[in-house]
């Protein structure tokens, strides 16, 4: 069903720092949007606070060169993302979170924390006054496709979709 993979206190959040360059691009793209979805689907989404620290284990010389690496990597895509000093760590974090010895810190100061709640009535709303029409819990069992091979309908076991376009979500 629409929402229901988020966890109440994890798919709130929106960011864009990801090991592989591509999928960080389309990440900040999904943040743009999620941003501006009243832009783009015409419902309001209050965006929570931003940024996001990360946290990783250190060698001997204060790095981690997987971390490293993803910092290369979510810069070539244009996504902010940095190492910062453990003091700017501890003042970005709340007093709960505990900052140990042996961990090096990175900062993604774009990352969002949306209320899940509030991002399914959202999704919800943002369907119906666009008049998308959702089959949840329907298997999809075969595509219908034009000569030209694009999707022009769906077998599903709730019945056949004809259709535009198609998003088969696969899962929560």
């Amino acid at each position: 069903m629409i929402g229901s993979g988020l966890t109440a206190r994890h798919s709130g959040s929106v960011r864009s720092a990801n090991a592989d360059p591509a999928a960080a691009a389309l990440a900040g793209h999904a943040a743009h949007m999620w941003r501006n979805l009243e832009m783009y689907w015409g419902v309001p989404l209050a965006v929570g606070a931003a940024g996001a620290v990360w946290i990783a284990n250190s060698n001997a010389q204060d790095e981690n060169p997987k971390w490293q690496a993803l910092q290369a990597g979510t810069e070539a895509a244009g996504v902010a993302f940095g190492k910062v000093a453990a003091a700017h760590a501890r003042d970005l974090c709340p007093p709960i979170v505990k900052l140990n010895v042996g961990e090096v810190y990175y900062h993604e100061p774009d990352a969002m924390q949306n209320d899940p709640v509030a991002v399914r009535t959202a999704l919800h709303d943002a369907l119906k006054a666009n008049g998308v029409e959702v089959r949840e819990k329907a298997a999809v069992t075969e595509f219908k496709r034009a000569e030209d091979g694009r999707v022009q309908a769906v077998m599903t076991s709730a019945g056949l979709v004809t259709c535009d376009h198609v998003v088969n979500a696969c899962g929560p």
